[in-house]
């Protein structure tokens, strides 16, 4: 597997760090929590945010010019259903996420986010066939993140499902690792599904970070 957009292995505290650093009132280990948050969104180790989140709205002082302790718990409880949502597709499909995408609280800054990702998995779960092989193979990376074994499995015999409905799809060797078995089902969406990079790369269409995320963390 790609070395660059492989699942990372091992728990990374770098967030707990960043997050503890004493002196709440210090712009920059404000701005590196930010950094730290933005790039496990990115990588789609979305329990790990939503912790990193939860320790900066406990650390993050009242009155500090970064955004307040609510809406690091919003954004926590955002990230964690979300990962919630893309692994309910298996079952529920596009209402999963349709459902996600609604139940927002007062954050503003939060929804356009929301509305970005619903609009894209409605293009794949919806109107591309074939394309509810690419949620559900983004269901089996998150859970090998999280070394959840059994809805990997799940989620990649149903990828595979879909997938053979548009090309042979050969079922993996048992001697296959679970990352063998997702690099080959990734290989395997390139082959009938419009997509401009490989998924390992061109997943990042379905990274969940905000707005003051990408741009910085500003106001």
């Amino acid at each position: 597997m790609n070395d660059a957009a492989a699942p990372r292995h091992g728990r990374d505290h770098s967030a707990a760090v960043v997050c503890t650093t004493p002196g709440g009132n210090d712009d920059q280990s404000a701005l590196g929590a930010a950094s730290t948050v933005a790039a496990l969104l990115g990588s789609f180790r979305l329990l790990e945010a939503s912790g990193a989140c939860e320790l900066m709205a406990t650390t993050i002082e009242l009155g500090h010019p970064s955004r307040p302790p609510a809406w690091w718990k919003a954004l926590a409880d955002t990230a964690r259903t979300y990962r919630s949502a893309i692994h309910s597709v298996v079952g529920q499909g596009f209402d999963a996420i349709d459902d996600w995408s609604r139940s927002g609280g007062s954050v503003r800054d939060l929804g356009p986010e929301r509305a970005r990702l619903r609009t894209e998995h409605r293009r794949w779960l919806c109107e591309i066939p074939g394309g509810g092989a690419y949620i559900t193979w983004l269901s089996a990376y998150l859970a090998v993140v999280e070394f959840d074994g059994q809805r990997t499995l799940a989620s990649l015999e149903r990828c595979t499902a879909i997938a053979q409905e548009f090309i042979d799809v050969p079922k993996p060797w048992p001697e296959s690792s679970v990352y063998e078995t997702l690099q080959g089902a990734a290989d395997a969406l390139g082959l009938f599904l419009p997509l401009a990079e490989h998924p390992l790369r061109d997943m990042r269409r379905f990274a969940f970070v905000p707005a003051p995320l990408r741009t910085g963390y500003g106001s």
